[in-house]
């Protein structure tokens, strides 16, 4: 078997609020169309996954646990 021509990388803080950009847009895109008020699920709810990875990978970055 040969290698993927590819790698997976940590995420570090600095990556957050793109991680939550590909999120957002990647749900948007797939079920905004279910959705009657798409807006109220993908507007808020952004600012929210950003602030929640960013919570979470800014924990595992100081080596605590980001569970609750």
């Amino acid at each position: 078997m040969t290698a993927p021509g590819f790698t997976i990388d940590t995420p570090r803080l600095e990556d957050a609020p793109a991680i939550a950009r590909v999120h957002v847009e990647s749900w948007r895109d797939a079920y905004a169309h279910l959705l009657e008020d798409h807006e109220h699920w993908f507007g808020a709810a952004a600012l929210e996954i950003a602030r929640a990875i960013r919570e979470g990978l800014g924990a595992h970055h100081h080596g605590k646990d980001s569970q609750p």
